[in-house]
C-alpha cells in the first residue's frame, strides 16, 4: 500500500511540476507581450499578432540566426580573399609608400609567392574545406519567423525607428507620403519646375577638372570624383579642349604620367590652342596631343 501510495505521489508531484512550469512560460510570455506592446507603436491599419509584436521588440538590428546552406562556400571565398591579402603583403612589403585617401582599391591578384606561404595557404584551405558545418541554434521560433515573412512581403507598411526613442514606429506607406508632402508644401521649399540631372553632372564635371588643372587636387582626388559621371555631354561636343599648356606648365614628371593615363584628355577645361609646326624630334606634349 505505501508503494504504491508513493508511486501516485511520485506521479502527482511530476504532474504539478510541468503545471507549474506552463504556468511560468504562460506568464513569461504574457510579460514580453506587454513589454513588446510598449516598444512597438502600431499606426498603420494592419493589426499585428503577438509573435509579429515580439519578433519587432528585439529591434531593427536584430539578426536572425544564419543559414548554413552557403555557410562553406562563404568561408573559402573569404579565405581566397585573406590569400590575396597575404601575398599582397609578402611581395609588396617593403614598399613605404602613403596611401592615399581617395584611392581606389584596384583588386589586384598577385601571382604565387614562396613555396612556404603557399603550402601554408593550401594546407589552410584543405581544412577548411574538409571541416563539417554544425547547425545553428534557432533564435527565433517558426511562427516568428513566419512573422517577419510577412511584414516584409506587406509592401503597404513602413517600419522605422523613432526620432526620439528606441521604439519601433509602424505607419502606412499612404500616410508617410502625405505627411512628406505635406511638410514639402510649405513656404520653407520651392518646387522646381524641371531638373536636370545630365546639366548637373556635366556642371560638377566641369569644376571638378578645373580644380585639377589648377593643381588644387592631385590625380588620385580627381580620379575618384571624376568616377561614374557622365561624360558625353552635349556641351562638352560644342567645345573642343587640349591639355598642351597643363603639360607644358608642369616641370613634375609625375603630372606627365598622370595625364598618360587620364582617360578623356581631350575633354579638360582648356581652351585648344594653335599648332605650330616644328621639325625634328617632337617634345614630350606635342607627342601627347590627340586630334579632336
Amino acid at each position: 500500500m505505501a508503494r504504491h501510495y508513493k508511486k501516485y505521489a511520485k506521479r502527482n508531484k511530476h504532474k504539478q511540476r510541468l503545471k507549474n512550469k506552463a504556468a511560468m512560460q504562460q506568464s513569461k510570455l504574457k510579460f514580453m507581450l506587454s513589454q513588446a506592446r510598449k516598444q512597438v507603436v502600431n499606426l498603420s491599419h494592419r493589426k499585428l499578432t503577438d509573435d509579429e509584436y515580439l519578433v519587432l521588440s528585439r529591434g531593427l538590428k536584430f539578426i536572425p540566426s544564419p543559414s548554413v546552406k552557403r555557410a562553406k562556400q562563404d568561408l573559402l571565398h573569404d579565405f581566397d580573399e585573406l590569400a590575396r591579402k597575404m601575398r599582397c603583403r609578402y611581395l609588396y612589403h617593403g614598399n613605404l609608400d602613403e596611401i592615399h585617401p581617395f584611392r581606389v582599391k584596384s583588386g589586384h591578384t598577385p601571382p604565387l609567392t614562396c613555396n612556404t606561404l603557399e603550402n601554408y595557404l593550401f594546407n589552410t584551405k584543405h581544412e577548411l574545406s574538409s571541416m563539417q558545418i554544425r547547425k545553428f541554434r534557432n533564435n527565433l521560433s517558426l511562427s516568428q519567423r513566419s512573422g517577419i515573412s510577412s511584414l516584409l512581403n506587406d509592401e503597404s507598411l513602413i517600419i522605422k525607428k523613432a526620432d526620439k526613442s528606441n521604439n519601433v514606429v509602424i505607419l502606412d506607406k499612404v500616410n508617410y507620403l502625405l505627411e512628406g508632402d505635406r511638410q514639402l508644401n510649405t513656404q520653407h521649399y520651392t518646387k522646381l519646375e524641371n531638373f536636370d540631372l545630365k546639366a548637373l553632372r556635366c556642371n560638377i564635371n566641369t569644376y571638378v577638372k578645373g580644380m585639377y588643372t589648377k593643381g588644387v587636387i592631385d590625380y588620385s582626388t580627381f580620379n575618384y570624383l571624376n568616377n561614374g559621371i557622365d561624360n558625353s555631354c552635349e556641351t562638352f561636343s560644342k567645345q573642343r579642349y587640349s591639355y598642351i599648356s597643363v603639360i607644358s606648365s608642369s616641370k613634375d614628371i609625375n603630372t606627365i604620367l598622370w595625364l598618360e593615363k587620364l582617360p578623356n584628355l581631350k575633354e579638360l577645361m582648356m581652351p585648344r590652342q594653335k599648332k605650330k609646326k616644328t621639325t625634328g624630334k617632337q617634345t614630350t606634349a606635342q607627342k601627347l596631343d590627340i586630334k579632336t
